[in-house]
């Protein structure tokens, strides 16, 4: 069984939906009162259009029920907080984007409208990156690497689009039929990833690469074949790294920080860069204080009081658990059991390949970074809930038309 696209004539919501999440994708560009007309006006009129297009129809619920318990621990820790003022100002930021994530599951109703969204993600995100690239000039950029002045003072939020727009392209590489332009992006997008001096902007892609060439070769092959692409795949990751390291130009940019994390995986005794043993103190220091304040922790976006650095947790998990408490921690990582639960009825599946392999990137970027507040993150935990809403109504659908039998599992859904 197979979810066609179909070619459709857009709807209005579609368009604007289209141009809400490009311009999203390089909000780190705008002035406040341009990202005020893009995070609420636009979102907001794209929310009634949706209204009136599908009759009121609430759809994708499990999105809403998900936001609205994990906002609701969020705003408990104003009972308990030591800093009001930076609790208010994350949960400003939270409600927004669990906002926008929410007009947009209520605009995709069927695979066209996903794979849209899908690729506004991209496209946007390429844009953003090449935006950059010209802002700062491709000459000034190769010689010395991103400058935080042209990524609203910080090279994590450049990394927060171009890592995920990667792993869109190399997805797409792999599914889409008109594969040409992808193949041009992948290495025109790798290049904009390393050039940001960031280990996960490489290590990420190439882990995403592996799973990606394993699940799409894995079912109805030989064990024999089974091993051939993903051992390719390691073996092409294994040259990256090593070139990455004992190329002069690559090793100034970020292959020297790549050095040192394989070498405290080799020897764990030996030298690590200052960022490796600030992110060791901060978790030491983060779970120390877990354990003694496991249900209240210090407010949310507080935890910067708790350590001598002043800086967040650096790990999506510490911070989580240590600012909003445990219960607070499950539930937000509880939609990914429930997303687990439904990808694996058909793990082998074109969409069911990407989210499966984007989530559980997202679950070991987490362990390094913290994006319980970011749009694509969490837009994209919205799109995997959408599409799971989407499998379902249309196994119903053609079950119904006698396509093919009821007593036959879910897992007999092949999308394509």
């Amino acid at each position: 069984m197979k979810i066609i696209l179909e070619k459709k004539k857009l709807l209005l919501t579609d368009k604007l939906l289209i141009v809400m999440i490009i311009l999203l994708q390089s909000s780190y560009l705008y002035t406040s009162d341009t990202l005020f007309g893009i995070r609420i006006v636009l979102p907001l009129i794209i929310l009634v259009l949706s209204i009136i297009t599908y009759k009121n129809k609430l759809d994708n619920r499990v999105f809403l029920i998900w936001s609205i318990l994990f906002i609701a621990f969020c705003l408990s820790t104003l009972i308990y907080t030591v800093n009001e003022n930076v609790t208010m100002s994350n949960l400003n930021i939270i409600i927004r984007t669990f906002f926008i994530a929410f007009v947009i599951t209520q605009c995709i109703r069927n695979i066209n409208t996903l794979d849209l969204a899908l690729k506004s993600l991209m496209y946007g995100g390429v844009i953003y990156c090449s935006i950059v690239l010209i802002l700062q000039g491709p000459n000034n950029l190769i010689a010395s690497g991103l400058d935080i002045s042209y990524t609203n003072g910080t090279i994590m939020q450049y990394t927060y689009v171009s890592i995920p727009t990667l792993l869109l392209i190399i997805w797409y590489m792999f599914y889409e039929k008109r594969k040409k332009i992808y193949f041009i992006l992948c290495p025109y997008m790798f290049f904009l990833n390393f050039i940001s001096g960031r280990r996960k902007s490489i290590l990420v892609p190439i882990l995403f690469f592996i799973m990606v060439i394993t699940l799409k070769n894995w079912k109805g092959k030989s064990s024999l074949k089974k091993l051939v692409f993903p051992l390719i795949a390691i073996v092409t990751s294994i040259f990256i790294i090593w070139l990455s390291i004992n190329n002069d130009f690559l090793y100034q940019i970020y292959g020297n920080r790549l050095e040192y994390l394989v070498n405290s995986f080799i020897n764990p005794g030996a030298a690590v860069d200052n960022s490796l043993k600030t992110r060791e103190y901060l978790m030491e220091t983060g779970i120390t204080y877990f354990k003694k304040n496991i249900f209240f922790g210090t407010g949310l976006g507080n935890f910067n009081t708790i350590n001598r650095t002043d800086y967040y947790a650096h790990n999506n998990y510490l911070e989580l658990l240590c600012t909003i408490g445990l219960f607070g921690g499950i539930a937000f990582y509880g939609i990914y059991i429930f997303l687990y639960k439904e990808i694996f009825k058909n793990l082998f599946g074109k969409y069911e390949v990407l989210f499966f392999s984007v989530y559980t990137i997202f679950l070991i970027m987490d362990y390094s970074t913290v994006t319980y507040s970011r749009f694509f993150y969490i837009t994209f935990l919205a799109l995997g809930i959408c599409y799971i809403e989407i499998r379902k109504k249309y196994y119903i659908k053609n079950t119904e038309k006698g396509i093919y039998d009821e007593t036959k599992t879910e897992s007999k859904l092949r999308t394509h």
